[in-house]
């Protein structure tokens, strides 16, 4: 009976002593998180001499001198335009950096 209760208590007292495997899962991905309100204009001024446009981001947060927007019509990017430190309200100059730009063209960060 002895003998039962100290195999018992031994196997009791090394059972505590494993220690579990550690967690070899590598950890998950930081979440894609893309803004609530997205940046998004409209040409309303074209200067192809000047190789300028003014964009109306009333509807949308406004853009930061130096950011690079895409310019699309019909769904289909047409240009480049790089914001400037010119503005009015909700009216950003913005130089054409590639391709063209045409009045009711839409501007995006894409």
């Amino acid at each position: 009976m002895k003998l039962a209760a100290l195999t018992f208590a031994l196997a009791c007292a090394l059972a505590g002593c494993v220690a579990p495997k550690p967690d070899t899962k590598p950890p998950a991905p930081p979440p894609d998180v893309k803004p609530l309100t997205p940046i998004l204009g409209k040409v309303l001024v074209v200067n192809t001499d000047l190789k300028y446009v003014v964009v109306d981001f009333a509807l949308s947060r406004p853009p930061t001198a130096g950011d690079l927007f895409n310019v699309f019509r019909m769904g289909m990017k047409v240009g480049e335009v790089r914001i400037n430190n010119l503005s009015t309200a909700a009216n950003f100059a913005a130089d054409i950096t590639a391709g063209e730009a045409k009045v009711g063209d839409e501007v995006r960060k894409d």
